[in-house]
């Protein structure tokens, strides 16, 4: 299980659970399997509410699309769960250090939002999930091209 989870500038927006137990096959991915600079329509909830999400589309990022990933990292942490808020804050460290290389300014300027994917408990126990995936985009989409280096 992966959470997906939505910040714009530093503030959250949304938290999403998700399950990545799917056959890989024609644009679909395991959520892990999303790669730095891949890009994908995947949707968030706006409202802070929590649902599952089974799968994540990979798009080209020449078409029109939300998301792309844009930095990925293992936490290297044995033993248990280390809890939501531990994990949560790991990945807004991560992500928000990880934005201003990738997007070419820094996220408190940008006019984009990031957001990340992020171990659950249960896959974290389950599945031995320990990524973090960024992403960079727009909610209602509408990007062409890759945002690297774009300084938007």
């Amino acid at each position: 299980m992966r959470r997906v989870r939505a910040a714009a500038v530093v503030a959250a927006l949304t938290t999403l659970s998700g399950c990545s137990l799917l056959q890989e096959g024609a644009g679909q991915v395991l959520l892990p399997q999303v790669a730095v600079g891949e890009c994908t329509d995947l949707a968030f909830a706006e409202d802070g509410s929590t649902s599952e999400v089974s799968e994540v589309a990979t798009v080209d990022c020449a078409e029109p699309h939300k998301y792309e990933a844009f930095a990925e990292v293992q936490v290297d942490l044995k033993g248990d769960y280390p809890g939501e808020g531990a994990i949560t804050a790991m990945s807004d460290d991560f992500c928000y250090d990880s934005y201003e290389p990738y997007v070419g300014v820094a996220l408190d300027d940008s006019e984009l939002v990031m957001t990340f994917l992020a171990p659950t408990a249960e896959g974290w126990k389950q599945l031995r999930d320990r990524t973090i995936t960024c992403f960079v985009g727009l909610e209602d989409g509408g990007i062409t091209g890759s945002l690297k280096g774009s300084k938007r």
